[in-house]
C-alpha cells in the first residue's frame, strides 16, 4: 500500500516502467512459448497491482482536505495546518527548503 507522495511518485515511475517493457515485449527467438507466456503474464500482474494501490492512494488523498506550504507552495494535507496567532498556518512539507526554513525559526 502507497503511504505517501514519495511512495506514489515511485509507484507511477515503476508502473510506467513495466507498461513499456510490455509493449515492447517482442517473443525471444531462445525463448520457449510458455515462458514467454509467463513473462507477459507476469508483467500485467505487476501493472494491475501497481495501477490499483495508485487509485486507491488517489481515492484517499482525495478525500483529506488540503492546504498549500506558505513556504514551497506544495500542497499538504489539511492536518498539517497550525494556527499561528489565530491565523492558520500551513506546517513546512518535507523539501529541502521548508525544512531548512522550519529549522531556522
Amino acid at each position: 500500500m502507497i503511504e505517501n507522495r514519495t511512495q506514489y511518485l515511485v509507484t507511477k515511475q515503476q508502473l510506467e516502467s513495466l507498461r513499456f517493457r510490455l509493449e515492447n515485449n517482442q517473443p525471444g527467438t531462445n525463448l520457449h512459448p510458455l515462458l514467454q507466456k509467463a513473462i507477459t503474464d507476469g508483467l500485467q500482474s505487476q501493472i494491475k497491482t501497481l495501477s490499483d494501490e495508485i487509485i486507491e492512494y488517489e481515492s484517499v488523498i482525495s478525500e483529506e482536505p488540503e492546504g498549500v506550504c506558505d513556504a514551497c507552495g506544495e500542497t499538504v494535507p489539511e492536518k498539517n495546518l497550525t494556527e499561528f496567532n489565530g491565523a492558520p498556518v500551513v506546517s513546512p512539507c518535507i523539501c529541502d527548503r521548508c525544512i531548512q526554513n522550519y529549522s531556522g525559526r
